[in-house]
């Protein structure tokens, strides 16, 4: 809606982020008044940190879930800290960025060791305090394509652990092998894969690989001066051209919440070598005592 008002053309896939500032600012395309941020520091990625500070001061609430001590976190009226990776179980997932179809999951490794809990956990609590949580596991077990009862049941019983437990049933899955392995493959890469392109057609619209791009064409209509082209080209990369000393180097990233955490870790580094070098003074000082 957001996109298609001012002419942009966006994928279908997921959401447009940057669309939240108009709505919270000016109620277009509909006006948003809280907002619950989950373990995504968008202070730290989006461009103009100060537009989305004074964004942030104009919602009515705010509700932060997190496992860091994120920028946003000093806008939020509440804060609930989530249980980290060691510390919960977790449903059921796809296994990403791999040539094969398979599931996997994490299995707790401690209870928790302060007052915190997973996210799911959070939101159960939330729903049910709204006199909502029939239709927060209904919802839920349409996404994960699972009996609604069931669902319920073993989550009552076992907490999320249970949400993972009636995946597997679904699935015809030992979620006990699965829990002990961490993942299970259900198809290799050749049933996946299999000889594409030569015996077996590719996944797009002609069957064959493309140079052309009939997703791009399709987006280049919805606007009138398009910025990119659907036929395939060369596009130099941009980079920060700098002559780097022998002792510098560029930081790249991977795919992951590394991009969302490093702007903290920068601005801790000088209290981290402060406590560094304090630490060493303190261990000079026990070995000056002890001689």
């Amino acid at each position: 809606m957001w996109a298609e008002g001012k002419g942009i053309a966006t994928a279908n896939l997921g959401h447009t982020f940057q669309a939240y500032y108009d709505a919270i600012t000016k109620g277009n395309p509909y006006p948003i008044k809280a907002m619950i941020i989950v373990g995504n520091n968008f202070l730290n990625n989006l461009p103009d940190r100060r537009k989305w500070e004074n964004a942030l001061k104009k919602l009515d609430f705010v509700l932060a879930i997190d496992i860091h001590p994120q920028d946003h976190i000093a806008y939020a009226d509440v804060v609930l800290p989530e249980s980290t990776y060691l510390e919960k179980d977790d449903p059921l997932f796809p296994i990403p960025y791999v040539p094969y179809f398979g599931l996997h999951t994490r299995v707790k490794a401690v209870e928790p060791i302060y007052n915190t809990k997973h996210v799911i956990e959070m939101m159960v609590d939330i729903c049910r305090a709204l006199g909502v949580e029939d239709r927060y596991f209904q919802a839920l077990s349409k996404i994960l394509g699972v009996d609604y009862a069931k669902l319920k049941s073993f989550y009552n019983s076992e907490g999320v652990a249970g949400i993972r437990r009636v995946q597997a049933e679904t699935k015809g899955l030992n979620v006990n092998e699965i829990a002990e392995r961490g993942f299970v493959v259900l198809k290799n890469r050749r049933e996946v894969v299999g000889y594409m392109p030569y015996k077996k057609e590719l996944p797009t619209p002609t069957g064959k690989v493309e140079i052309y791009s009939f997703i791009l064409d399709a987006l280049s209509k919805k606007v009138e001066n398009p910025y990119w082209d659907a036929l395939i080209k060369w596009v130099p990369p941009k980079i920060y051209e700098k002559n780097l000393e022998n002792d510098e180097f560029y930081i790249v990233y991977s795919r992951s919440h590394l991009t969302t955490l490093v702007g903290n870790a920068y601005r801790i580094l000088p209290l981290l070598r402060w406590t560094r070098l304090n630490g060493f003074l303190r261990f000079l000082l026990v070995l000056a005592k002890g001689s």
